[in-house]
């Protein structure tokens, strides 16, 4: 499921620009973001371990060591319900018999809901019926379901502060690790599953398929010529086919390019012994899915050898991977842009680049243009891709006629309608600045600082009514904030420079008469000594005596 970021040749385009804008930054130190580094960590801890306790036992005191979470724990429980192992940090006053009468009296939405729901639960104590919480006295929870193929087998939770709790890339990192966690769990259980397989094989084939059957993982037996005469109901139901592909090679199955990369490996496996491999195999419904698969030769006494593998769907671990890597390269392009355009003086250029980063990187995203709110409340267009920033520049919309409307979130909007609010005359100019173009989709993406929207990025698609897709809002949120945060600065910066100017006015000026002092005199005196002496030049300085100063020294004071 790669293709859930980078499905189709657009989006292949798009992947390809954020790597060749990384590339600008090969010279620097780049490091993961904090939350990216904790899944690879764990990741890394957990990859050589064997053993299912262990490995939730570091998945829990990993994240309790980063001093994030007031307490970690997690549960499996067996098919009554009833927890069969637990282990928690930071949880001192909830006892085993606490956690089994919650769930077994479904006293915990914190648990129910994971367990049966298989989705993620957010509870904070003001707002959720979170008996956990009580107990523990923790502001906030987040649970998730660990599953081995579709069933959950438990659960493990972690207690944070409540501003903490709805955070998405909070949420993001744990939904990630739950994931994770319950792909290596799963393949600890076929490891094991396929010990047992091997051993009974050679035990009558009732009781073998019986037992093989109730594996929950694609099991399968072919010939030396690969041709397949045995398939579990797992690998039916997933896969498709029915009775009717026995006897049959891959390539009587499949397309030549997947049939040739299977044949390959049932070689590896005959010559090798044991090996363990990635393949893609069509589903029913004919999508691609990728498998983790370990192929084993069966040897037999006088006959030719068989081929012996199980599989295990890690389409989502891998889909997971490649988003990892997406967001990872987002984010360093953004802080590059933001570091650029700190660096630079504000314009329409600046504006510009700042555009065409947004648009190399959004996936859907062809043309845009940049709104701007200025004092007189209203928004006007600071910068344009593929359209005619000059005409732009003549129209100015009021917040109820910006298309994004109040929502603080990026938003999918149907132009077309949206310009049925505008007068004739400013339709007239933006069909004029777009250049004849239609615009299919828009994506409109807000900038807010203080509760107020400042400045509204509109990114448009002229070929289909879908081209922003999940991915494309959730980059498109991260844009947004990233320029909030550049927009906050910029505008430190401007009343800084502001207070400066003032203070140096202050300083070089008499309060009552606004004249030039004595400190402005010495200043501007020794700047133009400095500058005869380097250009061999003279000058002249004028003494002005002014009558009857006294009486003004005496009405004003002697600091006038």
């Amino acid at each position: 499921m790669c293709g859930v970021i980078l499905m189709n040749d657009e989006k292949n385009k798009k992947g390809e620009n954020i790597k060749d804008l990384s590339a600008r930054e090969k010279r620097k130190e780049f490091t993961l973001a904090k939350d990216f580094r904790v899944v690879r960590n764990i990741e890394q801890k957990i990859a050589p371990v064997n053993d299912e306790k262990d490995v939730l036992r570091l998945l829990c005191d990993s994240l309790y060591d980063t001093g994030k979470y007031q307490g970690v724990f997690y549960f499996m429980i067996n098919k009554d319900k009833k927890i069969i192992d637990e282990y928690s940090r930071g949880i001192n006053n909830i006892s085993l018999e606490d956690l089994n009468d919650m769930i077994l009296k479904e006293k915990s939405k914190c648990f129910i809901y994971p367990v049966e729901k298989r989705d993620i639960f957010v509870g904070i104590e003001q707002c959720e019926d979170c008996e956990i919480l009580k107990k523990s006295n923790s502001e906030a929870i987040i649970s998730l379901p660990l599953e081995y193929q579709g069933v959950v087998k438990g659960l493990f939770s972690v207690l944070l502060e409540k501003d903490k709790a709805y955070d998405s890339h909070e949420q993001n990192q744990l939904v990630a690790l739950a994931d994770l966690v319950s792909f290596k769990l799963n393949k600890i259980n076929v490891g094991r599953t396929l010990g047992l397989v091997r051993k009974e094989l050679g035990n009558e084939e009732d009781l073998f398929s019986l037992f093989v059957d109730h594996i929950p993982a694609a099991v399968f037996i072919k010939d030396h010529n690969s041709r397949y005469i045995f398939t579990n109901q797992f690998f039916r139901k997933i896969i498709g086919h029915d009775e009717s592909h026995l006897g049959k090679k891959p390539h009587e199955l499949y397309s030549k390019e997947i049939a040739d990369v299977l044949l390959e490996n049932d070689r590896k496996a005959l010559k090798e012994g044991l090996i363990e491999c990635e393949e893609k195999v069509p589903d029913k419904s004919g999508t691609l899915r990728l498998y983790n698969s370990q192929k084993f030769v069966i040897n037999r006494h006088k006959k030719e050898p068989l081929i012996g593998g199980i599989s295990i769907d890690i389409t989502d671990k891998r889909d997971y991977q490649s988003r990892l890597e997406y967001f990872i390269r987002l984010h360093q392009i953004l802080r590059e842009t933001a570091n650029e355009i700190l660096r630079s003086e504000l314009s329409e250029e600046t504006y510009s680049e700042l555009l065409k980063r947004s648009i190399e990187i959004v996936p859907g995203a062809e043309s845009g243009s940049l709104l701007i709110k200025k004092g007189d409340g209203r928004y006007h267009f600071v910068g344009a891709i593929n359209y005619d920033i000059n005409t732009l520049k003549d129209i100015s919309l009021s917040p109820e006629e910006v298309m994004h409307g109040k929502s603080y979130e990026p938003v999918i909007v149907n132009p077309n309608k949206v310009d049925d609010r505008l007068d004739k005359e400013t339709r007239r100019k933006l069909m004029r600045a777009r250049k004849g173009k239609e615009i299919k989709s828009t994506l409109s993406i807000p900038s807010v600082i203080d509760n107020e929207i400042l400045a509204i990025f509109s990114l448009d698609n002229h070929k289909e009514k879908n081209a922003f897709d999940d991915t494309a809002i959730e980059t498109a949120k991260m844009l947004g904030q990233q320029v909030s945060v550049l927009l906050r600065k910029i505008s430190l910066e401007e009343e800084i420079k502001k207070e400066r100017t003032r203070l140096k006015y202050l300083a070089t000026h008499d309060p009552v008469t606004n004249l030039p002092n004595r400190r402005f005199l010495e200043e501007k005196f020794n700047e133009y000594i400095t500058w005869a002496k380097e250009k061999g030049r003279k000058f002249s300085l004028m003494q002005l005596d002014i009558n009857r100063f006294r009486h003004i020294n005496e009405v004003f004071g002697h600091f006038s």
